[in-house]
């Protein structure tokens, strides 16, 4: 009995493992707030905090972070619906030969049918996650582009390039 306890209690705490891991990661695409900017004082009035400054732009870098999740997310739900749809082909191969017209089947048959079953949620999930990933992760990268710029300088000592790049 302590052993079987000890299992159910496995998946919890990976649970928490993965919620914690989660929770992390969001607060490191954060950049602590710099000690200087901590210390000046806050002038708050209506309109401010409802519309940015017109000399003010939005950092990119945050949706862009989002959108390199989200494509991951997508390509990796493309990966889990490629392998349950193999699954589901090679089942119903399985389920063919095994069963007959008057969709009587033996074991094979029948085992392969209610495997073909469970995966089909699975692999619709699969599907719809990748295209919801893949497509707002395209999305948001497109429309937040990252400000490049560059500088060529000629000098007597010759020619350097800077910029962010």
């Amino acid at each position: 009995m302590p052993a079987r306890a000890s299992q159910r209690g496995a998946p919890r705490r990976l649970w928490a493992r993965g919620l914690c891991a989660l929770i992390v990661a969001g607060c490191a695409a954060h950049p602590a707030p710099r000690a200087e900017s901590a210390s000046l004082p806050i002038e708050s009035s209506p309109s401010s905090d409802a519309t940015p400054s017109p000399g003010s732009k939005p950092d990119p870098t945050v949706a862009r972070t989002f959108g390199w999740l989200s494509l991951a997310v997508g390509a990796e739900s493309a990966i889990v619906a490629t392998v349950t749809s193999v699954m589901m082909i090679e089942d119903k191969s399985t389920r063919d030969s095994n069963c007959n017209a008057e969709k009587v089947c033996s074991s094979n048959g029948f085992n392969a049918n209610v495997q073909i079953g469970s995966l089909t949620a699975w692999n619709a999930g699969a599907y719809g996650l990748a295209v919801l990933g893949l497509g707002l992760g395209s999305y948001l990268l497109l429309t937040h582009p990252l400000q490049r710029h560059a500088t060529v300088s000629l000098g007597p000592s010759g020619m350097s390039l800077a910029g962010s790049f």
